[in-house]
């Protein structure tokens, strides 16, 4: 399967999105001295009950999920704030922008309302940052945009990112190839900070990850032990 990425625009490219790459997270490198690579079961025991600590890279799910998908980086520096007090009306100063329960500070951005590469969203305590990216995906599926996986075990900003599922709609479509694909723009909703604190993204820091999923109607769950059941009757 094959999605196609574009800039969302001259104008986000000239102001410094970032283009979308593989997924490689730092947590997936399996250190040289783990017991784990180690087949023979004797000798890992020996090195576990020595002292040797598992790590989250010694589980293979993990480390393949560290890879999975793509990763969409901020394309500038944002400062986001959670206000005490309402404002009702929007206002802007030299960088920084407010309405509702958002400050924002940050470098500017030709898109939004803000004028910035954070907005806020309508009169919601969540912001949306744009990366100046956009996705065609095959109108076939849906495309998962969210948080990155076991964001924890990474030294970067501590922003709770939404996850969402981007579906084909009409005025999304368009031909490639032959095949239909919908767009998507990769605008991240984040959360506000907690009052009193400040949640800063710089540019080139890792924001969300994307890849192409099954709608939920290819889906279908059932216990297996009534299929069991069936069979044995048979």
């Amino acid at each position: 399967m094959r999605l196609y990425w574009e800039f969302a625009g001259d104008e986000v490219e000239q102001a410094g999105a970032l283009p979308p790459e593989r997924l490689q997270l730092p947590y997936v490198t399996q250190a040289d001295v783990s017991a784990y690579r180690i087949p023979d079961y004797t000798r890992r025991w020996r090195i576990l009950e020595a002292g040797y600590d598992a790590e989250p890279a010694d589980c293979p799910p993990i480390r393949l999920i560290g890879t999975y998908g793509f990763l969409v980086r901020c394309p500038g520096n944002v400062t986001l704030r959670r206000r005490t007090v309402r404002a009702s009306e929007r206002s802007w100063t030299n960088g920084a922008a407010s309405f509702a329960w958002c400050d924002i500070e940050g470098d500017p951005w030709p898109e939004g309302d803000s004028g910035l590469i954070a907005s806020w969203i309508s009169t919601s305590q969540y912001a949306k940052v744009q990366t100046g990216v956009r996705i065609w995906f095959p109108a076939s599926v849906h495309l998962y945009q969210g948080p990155l996986p076991n964001s924890t075990l990474m030294q970067t900003h501590r922003a709770q990112v939404m996850a969402g599922l981007e579906y084909p709609r009409a005025a999304t479509l368009r031909e490639i190839g032959g095949k239909r694909y919908a767009r998507a723009d990769l605008n991240v909703i984040v959360a506000l900070p907690e009052c009193g604190s400040l949640l800063t993204i710089e540019r080139g820091c890792p924001l969300a990850w994307a890849f192409p999923c099954l709608r939920r109607s290819a889906f279908d769950l059932a216990p297996i032990d009534g299929l069991e059941r069936t069979e044995r009757s048979d």
